[in-house]
């Protein structure tokens, strides 16, 4: 069978040999041409130094003595996923960063420094641009440990960091980290492009010319400003936005987080974020916000000022809190905190307000888009010191909570505590004619109000607006809300130093903050409070970080007791027993409500609680 070939044989075997071997040498061809295209797909984590006063354009950039000198050069390159470029502490360039390229999920494309020196970078625009540090629809990169600056004579559209996003779809991973932001003069009007100019300003477009089929929805997605200092710049020091943010064509970013930075005399609002899905603001100290459009409400453009330390706007689930915000100026506006127009399911817990001339906390309608509606806001846990013109100031929205938060008011001031916006009718910004409803369904419960002020309280106007079981300590204007039982709380809390507040600035280790807010052993507001409907207490913590539920019912105001109670009776204004050293066996006590007299016995508190269903003389102690 296997037998001698014939000539005509060994020829078309001698082709199919050579075909046979060009067919195995164009595969691994094949292969080694998909070996090359993955690896240059890899990450090449490249790491580029730049040096302005040692380095030179003509270098390569890859090690310090090859650094790059100019932000000419590098913002001439295309950056790849995992680069790293590295800016010498102590430098200075002048002009605008704008690097190109995009890092990947995993590989970001980080700036940095390197070097000795405890500056940090410095990048200053000099007033002749617009943006120090840009990113236009790029994604993935981390932006740290530089200094920025953008001052001019005049105000003028300007920023430290400007993050542009534009018919890109989804745009993810953006940080900045440990930058120090200062004197970048921007536009101070309310309206216009007032808001997107100042420190860091995130803005997603929509081209309004084009319908919206003909345009790709464009958000952000995980987004970290952390650590930052930001002072001296106008009008706003973060301020996040988005075109996209109307319910018609509504595209919210997610994954926001603004934390633990440092902002101090912002021309105007402190922190904006509009158009987010549960974004959170949280660790963050602001001083003296609407610091120059508060002062300068007559001059044109300015609008009254109208700023505050931080909000959200079009927003859903926010987040505001261990926040300290103080010394915001203007009463117009002017709060620590706001819950701004078309915001649903907020929650403002666990801040510190201090001495801001708006008052604490605003929540109100948005008055640019007709017939939205804030709701479901949550307000709790928190401290208030003399902040003036209205603690609270709440403004047409419905379905609101108040509870177990600390006012206190000192003696010099005439702060009102709570304020309701009566419904009726008024203009936008724009001068349009809007129909303003009436404040619905807010409810105040277990707050204590320690009001040594002369200010009274605004609450007649709205529908279903309920108190119960706040306690009112100090003076009682006649507009004091009524409600049952309140004689029985209007004695010394007992709180360990209530007023000593002062300035904190770090409310990250929550145990040692504001001690003088504490209640002593003594207070009448140990599990005075009542459990709020629908909230199970399980993992709820009060301001301080304790649980918000220790024994059967919470106690009144933002902490709750733990440890031994010491009980003493605290009779106030409900009794008086002559000269009566205490209460024992058989002890009279006159009863001062109805003038009546009732009976004491002796008994051990823990067994018996006083049952105060009806303010009358046979009241007695129940087990």
């Amino acid at each position: 069978m296997f037998g001698r070939m014939s000539k005509m044989n060994k020829r078309i075997f001698s082709k199919l040999l050579v075909f046979l071997l060009l067919g195995n040498m164009l595969l691994g061809m094949v292969d080694l041409a998909s070996s090359a295209a993955i690896a240059a797909a890899a990450p090449v984590n490249h790491t580029y130094y730049v040096d302005s006063t040692g380095g030179n354009d003509a270098n390569n950039g890859l090690n310090e003595g090859q650094a790059w000198k100019t932000l000419d050069k590098v913002n001439a390159m295309h950056y790849e996923p995992g680069d790293l470029i590295q800016f010498k502490a102590g430098g200075i360039w002048t002009g605008q960063l704008w690097p190109r390229g995009s890092g990947a999920p995993g590989a970001p494309i980080k700036i940095g420094k390197y070097g000795s020196s405890a500056s940090k970078p410095l990048i200053d625009g000099g007033g002749t641009v617009e943006n120090v540090v840009y990113l236009s629809n790029q994604q993935h990169w981390e932006i740290s440990e530089l200094e920025i600056t953008n001052q001019a004579a005049e105000e003028g559209v300007r920023r430290g960091v400007y993050v542009f996003a534009d018919n890109a779809g989804i745009l993810s991973h953006i940080y900045l980290t440990n930058l120090y932001i200062h004197d970048v003069r921007g536009d101070n009007s309310f309206t216009g492009t007032g808001k997107g100019t100042g420190g860091i300003y995130f803005y997603v477009n929509r081209d309004k010319s084009k319908a919206l089929s003909e345009l790709t929805q464009t958000r952000f997605d995980d987004i970290l400003l952390e650590n930052n200092t930001i002072e001296r710049v106008g009008r706003s020091g973060i301020s996040m936005l988005t075109e996209w943010q109307k319910d018609s064509f509504k595209y919210w970013s997610t994954g926001v987080m603004v934390r633990n930075n440092r902002l101090s005399y912002i021309d105007g609002d402190g922190i904006i974020l509009i158009g987010m899905e549960q974004p959170v603001m949280e660790y963050n100290v602001i001083s003296n916000a609407n610091y120059v459009c508060g002062p300068n409400q007559s001059r044109p453009g300015y609008n009254g000022g109208w700023a505050v330390g931080m909000f959200p706007f079009f927003s859903e689930g926010t987040k505001m809190q261990y926040n300290e915000v103080y010394a915001t100026r203007s009463t117009q506006d002017g709060q620590a905190f706001d819950i701004d127009g078309n915001n649903n399911n907020a929650l403002m817990q666990y801040n510190y307000s201090h001495d801001n001339e708006g008052g604490f906390a605003l929540v109100m309608v948005d008055n640019y888009a007709k017939g939205s509606r804030t709701t479901n806001a949550t307000i709790r846990y928190n401290i208030s010191q003399n902040d003036k013109n209205r603690v609270f100031s709440i403004s047409n929205v419905s379905n609101v909570k108040v509870y177990n938060n600390t006012i206190y008011v000192g003696s010099e001031l005439d702060t009102m505590i709570w304020w309701h916006k009566p419904a009726g009718t008024g203009s936008d910004p724009n001068g349009q004619s809007i129909v303003v409803p009436a404040v619905d369904n807010i409810a105040y419960n277990n707050n204590l109000i320690y009001n040594l002020g002369s200010g009274g309280y605004t609450v007649n106007n709205g529908t279903n607006i309920s108190f119960s079981n706040n306690w009112y300590y100090g003076n009682h204007p006649q507009s004091e809300p009524a409600e049952n039982g309140k004689a029985f709380r209007q004695t010394d809390p007992k709180l360990v130093n209530p007023g000593s507040g002062g300035t904190v600035t770090d409310l990250v280790y929550r145990s040692d903050i504001l001690p003088g807010y504490k209640l002593q052993n003594t207070s009448p507001l140990i599990d005075a409070g009542v459990r709020i409907g629908g909230l199970d207490y399980i993992g709820l913590k009060d301001f301080w970080g304790g649980p918000a539920l220790v024994g059967s019912q919470p106690d009144i105001g933002a902490h709750e007791f733990q440890g031994t109670r010491s009980f003493e009776p605290q009779f106030g204004a409900l009794f008086s027993y002559g000269a009566e050293e205490g209460i024992s066996d058989d002890t009279a006590l006159k009863n001062t409500l109805d003038d009546g007299v009732v009976s004491a016995i002796a008994v051990e508190v823990s067994d018996y609680h006083l049952e105060t269903s009806s303010v009358a003389s046979n009241m007695a102690l129940t087990r």
